[in-house]
């Protein structure tokens, strides 16, 4: 997936998540509504607020990072568009040893010293997420899982079954279409049916 399509989708994931947590917080009825949303109202607070940084701060970092979380795992290719903005890239193979597992988790674990961080590692780890159902896939445990190469230059995961689309093709502009389109029809049902009105923190 390219850089842009890696920022618009992780911002429609961040806005589809985030509403459903003011869904379940507030209007969720089912089955342990009580548990759900006191779960909600728990995982909203610690995202919201900071004792460390004025509201303000605290927001402009966590987009911030976000932002950035979105698109470091493509630091290992000189054509990202991270690697553009910095004139430097990682001097190894795409797609291995910054597309494992390891590294959202330690950024994330990193968050109890710098909780904004926590918005670096969430992003980081969607951008994983949606290379992962990408022609190629994305080997999670790099070393311990492999690539195919092949002739044309193609690298695909051994073994790797779920793919979704080709990065830079067609395939990958639908599903972006896709997604935007179920993030702005979600906003827009919560809007007509007066839901986010009745917000009142």
């Amino acid at each position: 997936m390219t850089s842009a399509s890696h920022v618009i989708v992780n911002v429609s994931s961040a806005a589809v998540t985030t509403n459903v947590l003011f869904y379940t917080a507030f209007s969720y009825t089912g089955p342990f509504a009580e548990n759900v949303k006191r779960a909600s109202f728990i995982i909203m607070h610690y995202f919201s607020s900071s004792h460390t940084f004025s509201p303000v701060v605290y927001w402009i970092l966590a987009v911030s990072f976000f932002l950035v979380g979105s698109i470091l795992p493509d630091i290992d290719s000189d054509k990202s568009m991270i690697s553009k903005l910095l004139h430097f890239h990682l001097p190894i193979e795409h797609r291995t040893w910054t597309h494992t597992l390891l590294i959202p988790v330690l950024i994330c674990f990193s968050c109890l010293w710098f909780q904004p961080l926590l918005f670096l590692g969430i992003a980081y780890m969607l951008h994983l997420i949606w290379d992962g159902i990408s022609f190629g896939g994305v080997c999670f445990f790099y070393p311990f899982e492999t690539y195919a190469c092949y002739g044309s230059g193609a690298k695909v995961k051994k073994g790797h079954k779920l793919k979704v689309y080709r990065t830079g093709r067609a395939s990958e502009f639908v599903l972006l279409g896709m997604v935007i389109t179920l993030t702005a029809t979600m906003c827009v049902l919560f809007a007509v049916n007066g839901f986010y009105p009745s917000i009142s923190l």
